[in-house]
């Protein structure tokens, strides 16, 4: 059976506003459009657990005429294709947020924030033969976020600010919706995209659009 059908029968999903429904033994359950992670499906046991990438990809599945009314909130194909370029040019796989995902092979470590918990450290080693950084870090009184970053390369600080810094304006679109691409300048008035700010590096114009500011 495929996915969709599963979740179909299982959930009896609804779409509306910017929510995803679902019907959890019983009770209506909303998924917001803000969560990034992807989804794990149990089916209350009925089938095997699967995965769905992220709530975009469930709303264009599930719901493709609605999605095509809102899929502004939900990406930006300008500033997704930038972002990719970036991902690659530091040699980016992947990041999870998984507890599950194996401990690395240490080989060094880096000097981090004074908030990372386990090692207190950046753990940058190999996972199944692939150079990864992992590090944790507390995000309530009793619980951890557990990071880890594949690299395609043994990686370097640079490398991992890189994909820090993507992962940041991803979670911050996906968050406020992908229509916040667009600001107006505090200083000048002008309209723009956030790309068109006359700055030359990715880090400059983040920064920049930060302060509402066009670098005019």
């Amino acid at each position: 059976m495929k996915l969709i059908d599963m979740v179909n029968e299982v959930y009896n999903p609804r779409f509306e506003g910017y929510t995803v429904y679902f019907t959890v033994k019983g009770k209506e359950k909303p998924l917001s459009w803000a969560w990034t992670s992807p989804i794990r499906l149990t089916f209350d046991g009925k089938y095997p657990e699967r995965e769905w990438a992220s709530i975009s990809e469930m709303l264009k599945n599930l719901f493709p005429e609605q999605w095509l009314k809102v899929k502004h909130h939900f990406e930006d194909e300008r500033t997704q294709q930038k972002l990719d370029e970036v991902k690659h040019s530091a040699d980016l796989v992947r990041i999870s947020h998984s507890k599950d995902e194996p401990p690395v092979d240490v080989q060094f470590q880096w000097e981090g924030p004074i908030n990372l918990t386990g090692s207190g450290k950046y753990d940058v080693g190999l996972i199944n033969g692939t150079w990864a950084v992992q590090y944790s870090y507390r995000c309530a009184i009793d619980d951890y976020d557990l990071v880890t970053l594949y690299f395609d390369r043994k990686p370097t600080p640079g490398m991992l600010r890189t994909a820090q810094l993507v992962e940041e304006i991803e979670t911050f679109f996906n968050f406020h919706g992908w229509e916040k691409v667009f600001f107006r300048c505090w200083e000048c008035g002008r309209k723009l995209h956030w790309l068109d700010i006359d700055l030359d590096s990715i880090p400059e114009q983040w920064e920049a659009y930060q302060e509402s500011y066009c670098g005019c």
